[in-house]
């Protein structure tokens, strides 16, 4: 079976999300930051502070039973989950998908733009979902402008960013892989 794609938002990659190599491999031996903290003001989301704790707590156990699965402390589990990933995206290449009318869109302003931005979607337009996955998954604060909402991708294997197993999923999103 060949590798899969990875679906990873670009702004974690240039940001050096995977340590001061910047996902090239090696390196990254720093201790991950610190969960974001929520954002001021009214919560946004729909889960209370008791759910989120629950979910941390077994994130913790699930991490800390597969660590004595394999002989490790959790800190080595972690240290080698961290090396796998850097050397799977090392061997990757980062793209999106889009249309040719949205690829000539992007080509006039001068960059891609948020569904934020453009009011649509080639899957699911729920703005308060992606609020929350996106402040969960990245940290991004619920109120950060529509341009500082990330650009979604994928990082494939291949230089052309599709092979025939992957074409068909990826193109919902726009038969143009940039």
């Amino acid at each position: 079976m060949g590798k899969r794609p990875c679906l990873i938002p670009f702004h974690r990659i240039q940001q050096g999300y995977f340590g001061p190599s910047g996902g090239s491999g090696g390196g990254g031996n720093a201790p991950p930051p610190p969960p974001p903290k929520p954002p001021p003001g009214p919560k946004l989301y729909r889960e209370s502070d008791d759910f989120r704790r629950r979910v941390a707590a077994d994130r913790a156990a699930e991490i800390a039973a597969y660590a004595a699965a394999l002989g490790l402390s959790v800190a080595d589990w972690e240290h080698q989950a961290n090396a796998h990933l850097q050397q799977l995206v090392s061997q990757m290449q980062p793209f999106t998908r889009v249309s040719t009318d949205t690829l000539e869109k992007v080509l006039t302003v001068g960059r891609f733009k948020s569904q934020f931005e453009t009011n649509s979607s080639s899957g699911l337009l729920d703005k308060e979902a992606r609020r929350r996955v996106e402040f969960g998954l990245f940290g991004m604060p619920f109120a950060s402008p529509a341009h500082h909402r990330p650009i979604y991708g994928y990082l494939h294997p291949s230089s052309e960013g599709f092979d025939r197993n992957t074409a068909p999923v990826l193109n919902q999103y726009g038969r143009v892989a940039v």
